[in-house]
């Protein structure tokens, strides 16, 4: 092959390795622009509402176990706040004793049975199976996982609410879930997990109450 050819090529290539980095500085260029207004249209969002937060961990077979969303809601007035808090009950008649001084109200529906009672300003709410084949595994049954509960709030301190917090769990094994929520001020403050293990929900409303205190 002469020189000149040899030149040429040299050439050729060298003008494609420019125009190829050109191309890709361009797509960079705009997945940055793209990246940049969807972060300003979330903090536009999130003056309103913070952005929920969510992990989930999946079972090999593609089921979901483990669903967690944290939310932080202000409203423009405090009754308001007080109001976005749903479910809240005066437990008055009792008829379960769940140890420590806790009294509760346990009543039966069509294949369910409601456990509630109130600690301090919390109520407290769990839905279990009537028939224990459907109870989730790590509770053998409402009252169980009741008890449970108190003996964990007996040591570790929710956050305060200013006038109502509710906590719900449903303890069955096809959909179990523990909801808490709580008003401060004008803000509603929402955990949501869809889990077999509730005091693992309590935990990160602990440390939550925690954070609230410190800051």
């Amino acid at each position: 092959m002469s020189w000149k050819k040899c030149l040429s090529l040299c050439t050729i290539l060298l003008l494609g390795c420019l125009a190829l980095g050109a191309c890709q500085n361009n797509e960079t260029d705009e997945t940055a622009d793209n990246t940049s207004s969807a972060k300003q249209n979330s903090e536009e969002k999130g003056s309103e509402q913070d952005a929920a937060q969510s992990n989930s961990s999946t079972h090999p077979d593609g089921n979901v176990l483990q669903i967690l969303t944290l939310q932080k809601i202000w409203t423009s007035k405090k009754q308001k706040a007080v109001s976005a808090v749903k479910g809240y009950n005066n437990v008055e008649q009792t008829n379960m004793d769940l140890g420590h001084g806790v009294q509760a109200f346990a009543e039966g529906a069509t294949g369910h049975t409601y456990i509630s009672w109130n600690e301090g300003k919390w109520y407290i709410e769990i839905n279990s199976p009537t028939d224990t084949k459907y109870q989730m595994s790590t509770f053998k049954n409402g009252k169980a996982l009741a008890k449970n509960v108190v003996d964990y709030l007996e040591a570790n301190y929710l956050p305060a609410p200013d006038e109502k917090g509710v906590i719900k769990i449903n303890s069955f094994k096809k959909h179990p879930s523990t909801s808490i929520e709580w008003q401060q001020g004008n803000t509603v403050y929402k955990i949501d997990q869809n889990t077999e293990k509730p005091l693992d929900t309590l935990d990160l409303a602990v440390d939550t109450g925690k954070e609230l205190q410190s800051s």
